[in-house]
């Protein structure tokens, strides 16, 4: 249910967090040193069928903790094969369960190897992203590169939260905006989605500085 990290020395501090959270068996791993954290995307029909939904390299804060997901990803070809095979033996066992729906495997790149590391089997939080970019492309334009963080903001409506985004949020035109979405606790406190949309990392970068430093709407990425 949790990750912990231990140097070693606060052995005694995690041992009692995790007794406190009734957790009664402990998963013990080696922290490597990551380069890579790919995500990669499945899903079982309801006939059985297996399709390939994508890999996106993951943002995940202390090597930890997710905290977004984009579009471009930097493994070889190589890593990006064994992957992808390491995945279907994985979803193939899964249909062969009766599993049907969204399959997420996440891996690490490390200079001991790749390794699956965790099954999310349920939709991802870049689920979302990949339909909305897909059904963005259907009905407007390609987009070369995106990025999906979550963000806080003062509480406000969505109204509020156009205003607040300007000319930058997403209108079907212009290539480089930002798509708002999962604002239900918008209004309670201040928290949702965004899509960053553009040609190129440049852009993506200078969409990402100005949600966190819109002066007037006071954001944070979280």
């Amino acid at each position: 249910m949790s990750l912990y990290k231990t140097n070693g020395n606060d052995i005694a501090e995690i041992y009692k967090e995790i007794s406190d959270c009734n957790e009664r068996v402990v998963l013990i791993e080696p922290f490597l040193s990551v380069s890579s954290s790919p995500n990669d995307q499945w899903i079982i029909g309801r006939n059985g069928e297996i399709n390939h939904l994508g890999m996106r390299a993951q943002i995940c804060k202390e090597g930890m903790i997710h905290m977004g997901t984009i579009s471009e990803l930097h493994i070889s070809d190589e890593e990006s094969a064994h992957i992808k095979e390491s995945s279907l033996k994985i979803v193939k066992k899964m249909r062969a369960t009766g599993y049907i729906g969204v399959v997420g495997i996440d891996y690490i790149v490390s200079d001991e190897g790749v390794f699956p590391v965790e099954n999310n089997a349920r939709f991802n939080g870049s689920s979302y992203s990949l339909m909305i970019v897909e059904r963005i492309e259907k009905l407007f334009y390609k987009i070369p590169v995106w990025k999906f963080i979550k963000v806080k903001t003062a509480p406000c409506s969505f109204i509020e939260l156009k205003k607040r985004l300007k000319s930058s949020i997403f209108d079907g035109v212009k290539k480089q905006s930002i798509f708002p979405y999962n604002c239900d606790l918008l209004q309670k406190n201040g928290s949702f989605s965004v899509l960053l949309l553009a040609d190129n990392m440049t852009q993506i970068s200078e969409l990402e500085h100005e949600v966190q430093t819109m002066e007037a709407s006071k954001f944070a990425v979280i």
